[in-house]
């Protein structure tokens, strides 16, 4: 009897052990589902603990400039129609004066007066941060237009521009320039063309003097109705392929080809073929601008291939494009230049990147490191403005060109000053083997006044005029 229960057990433990197929099965999808379960829930809290964390670090205005990125990033990333914020950069005007002056610790004082200050008039919710030596960032929420923008921005300077009174008793007077931009989620920018916008409005606020603001805006900024139509038509030509390039040769002032520069132009179907400064600042203003510049550096690509296959013996020949301050500041030109480069076969060093702004910090990186992967650069313009620690600027940039006007070399004649920075660059550019090049060069007494100078290169009307097909 006993062998009989003990057997009935063991029979019993075994059918618990040996479960059925269908058991197991549905077993193994709640372990499943649990763990799935498990993992969102871990997410999320991780998500969650991470936002609470930066939203600490908001309220105290120290985030930096990392995290001011990262913030704006993050809302363009999830962002929805219902969002709206705008962000400001605040330039504080001759910061390194003012560090010299005051010394590292007032300066730190000031600049978080001023920080107390925009975060006062700003609205309830704001967050402003040193973002750099003398760049201040600030982001608020709100579907603002512009008008409420403006009226903030002009209570920002007031504020800023009141004196300021530090510990030690010294009164500091400062000037700003503000830059805004309002995101609109119709508009599907990214947080890299976002915060080109921003930095365009404070270049543009920059250029209108101490004291200003500029509100971004891709056809705001052309109130009448004249140019609201005009930005119309520049956007049906960018559907419609209507911009194209021509070339001009550059030479040897023995007139030996060493390349072609590229003008961007627009075959108007009213006005016939119309010159970049007609059109080229709605562009920069716009945005457009970057994709305008993409497609004509691949026009650009396609113009060289053709050419080299038509003109085997010059194979030395570069061809090269400008490009503004606007396109430099992305931080995936490079990138975007190399891939199109890629496509077509060609090296970086069949190209030459011509630009006239290499002052900015981040432009200036962008271009070294631009060289120091092989590509050609070029300083396009210099002129008499080109400030006292230009040979340190130059020598930072290592161009492969410096493009020199005509009539800024012709007034050695009678600037000793403009001689003496002539001279200089011929220095420097004998002791690096930088190419100056003579530009708008008309005549042959020209050519032979810029050779005299020292300058073997030139380019204009003597050496050959643009032509759209090579």
């Amino acid at each position: 009897m006993t062998e009989d229960l003990a057997l009935q057990e063991e029979n019993a433990l075994e059918n618990a052990v040996n479960l059925s197929p269908g058991v197991a099965t549905l077993l193994s999808i709640l372990f499943v589902l649990v763990f799935a379960a498990l993992t969102v829930f871990l997410f999320f809290r991780i998500r969650r603990e991470r936002n609470r964390f930066i939203a600490e670090k908001l309220k105290t205005n120290n985030i930096g400039k990392a995290g001011f990125d990262e913030m704006i990033a993050r809302r363009i990333r999830v962002a929805k129609k219902t969002t709206h914020f705008t962000a400001m950069f605040i330039r504080l005007y001759k910061a390194e004066d003012l560090l010299k002056s005051l010394g590292e610790k007032q300066y730190g004082a000031t600049m978080h007066e001023l920080e107390n200050r925009f975060c006062s008039v700003l609205p309830k919710g704001a967050n402003v941060t040193i973002y750099e030596n003398d760049l201040f960032a600030a982001y608020f929420d709100g579907d603002l237009d512009r008008k409420a923008v403006s009226d903030l921005a002009a209570f920002c300077i007031a504020e800023g521009t009141k004196p300021i009174t530090l510990i030690t008793k010294i009164k500091v007077d400062v000037e700003i320039s503000i830059g805004a931009a309002i995101f609109s989620y119709e508009e599907k920018a990214t947080a890299e063309q976002f915060f080109a916008s921003v930095r365009h409005a404070l270049m543009l606020s920059e250029a209108k003097g101490v004291n200003k603001y500029v509100i971004y805006s891709p056809e705001a900024d052309f109130a009448d109705d004249e140019n609201v139509k005009f930005y119309q038509d520049i956007r049906k030509a960018i559907e419609n392929g209507e911009f194209l390039l021509s070339y001009q040769p550059i030479m040897s002032m023995k007139k030996e080809l060493i390349a072609y520069e590229s003008f961007l132009r627009w075959n108007h179907k009213e006005y016939g073929m119309m010159r970049a400064n007609k059109f080229l600042p709605m562009l920069v203003q716009s945005g457009d601008i970057q994709r305008i510049g993409m497609d004509a550096f691949t026009q650009l690509c396609l113009a060289l291939n053709k050419y080299r296959m038509q003109n085997d013996k010059d194979k030395s020949v570069v061809f090269s494009m400008n490009f503004g301050t606007r396109q430099l500041l992305l931080s995936t030109f490079s990138d975007d230049i190399y891939k199109v480069l890629k496509r077509y076969h060609l090296s970086v060093s069949d190209v030459c990147i011509e630009v006239s702004d290499f002052k900015t910090p981040e432009v200036l990186d962008t271009l070294r490191k631009m060289r120091d992967h092989g590509f050609r650069i070029a300083v396009d313009g210099f002129h008499l403005e080109g400030s006292s620690d230009m040979l340190n600027e130059l020598q930072l940039l290592s161009p492969e060109w410096i493009k020199l006007p005509y009539n800024f070399i012709q007034q050695c004649e009678t600037n000793f000053f403009a001689k003496g920075m002539i001279e200089m660059l011929v220095r420097f550019a004998n002791d690096t083997g930088v190419k100056l090049i003579a530009t708008n060069v008309e005549t042959a007494e020209e050519a032979s006044y810029a050779e005299k100078m020292g300058i073997g290169f030139g380019q204009g009307h003597f050496f050959g005029e643009e032509v759209e097909d090579l």
